[in-house]
């Protein structure tokens, strides 16, 4: 059956987990924050041991380099250019991870009124399996793949819901999506709500039980996104989570270290009259009021 991103109870249902995954996603937390804190630790040490080097006059012929390019011509559209790169990677990054959380966070207790998406994870809607006849004859086309981002929209009124709409329902704490292909109408049996039968397209039977009005919770009218919902998913998961502890960590801390790394180079420079005292004073004012956010000129 096609599966959803999520199960209903929406990500961090620490109420409703049980033990085994309350445990999974507190130790994915304290992993993440490692993480993060060994990738600051060892850009840490790397800085040390640069500054090191530079301060006993081993990299001179480097940092000359350094200062050379750093004042060319073209230094300055290389700057503005890196910052643009490391800008776009982190609202990128950032947004994608949102956008994967966003998604998992929608839950299903109640029908959805706004539209909602949810990336597929099975591929039971992908194709038309030979023996849905159904499908050919009355020309349905809007299958979907594994990792396509679906938007789902608010479910209509019970008694308007058509043979051959697609729809979202839950069981047993997961979201199906597939298509009606039967109504059974108010009986005896069910009096006053309909038996909906259901089908995945690509799926060589019908779903085992019937599914009533009440376990519907959207439906789908062709609208998607191909492709994306690979990203989202991955982000989901542990190793997505890792994935963006580490890039956020490196974003943050690189124009920093950058910062003091070009500090430590302008200071031995000075020390061996490469460049002027002034230079290197203009370029620690600048570092200071650019903390404050106030990026002077110096008077």
């Amino acid at each position: 059956m096609a599966t959803l991103s999520s199960s209903r109870r929406g990500l961090f249902p620490f109420s409703t987990m049980t033990g085994i995954e309350l445990f999974s996603t507190i130790l994915l937390v304290f992993v993440c924050i490692f993480v993060a804190l060994a990738i600051g630790y060892l850009v840490y040490l790397l800085f040390k041991t640069k500054t090191r080097l530079i301060a006993g006059g081993l990299d001179d012929a480097k940092c000359k380099k350094h200062y050379d390019e750093d004042h060319a011509k073209s230094a300055t559209f290389y700057k503005v250019a890196g910052v643009f790169v490391n800008t776009l990677i982190g609202v990128l990054f950032t947004g994608l991870f949102a956008y994967s959380v966003y998604v998992n966070v929608i839950a299903f207790d109640e029908p959805i009124s706004l539209a909602s998406p949810k990336v597929v994870m099975s591929g039971s809607m992908s194709e038309k399996h030979k023996d849905a006849t159904y499908l050919v004859k009355n020309n349905l086309n809007d299958q979907f793949q594994v990792y396509d981002i679906v938007i789902l929209e608010k479910l209509p009124d019970e008694f308007e819901l058509k043979q051959y709409d697609i729809v979202v329902y839950t069981i047993e704490d997961t979201q199906v999506i597939h298509r009606i292909i039967n109504i059974e109408e108010p009986t005896a049996e069910h009096p006053g709500h309909r038996w909906f039968q259901l089908r995945g397209d690509a799926n060589p039977r019908a779903d085992s039980k019937p599914v009533i009005y009440s376990q519907m919770k959207g439906i789908y009218r062709g609208n998607r996104i191909q492709y994306v919902g690979l990203f989202v998913a991955f982000f989901q998961s542990a190793l997505g989570y890792l994935t963006f502890a580490i890039i956020l960590t490196y974003l943050f801390i690189s124009p920093f270290a950058e910062r003091k790394y070009e500090i430590v180079i302008y200071t031995r420079l000075a020390e061996i009259g490469y460049i002027e005292q002034e230079e290197l004073e203009a370029l620690k004012y600048h570092t200071k009021y650019k903390k404050k956010g106030q990026d002077e000129k110096r008077p």
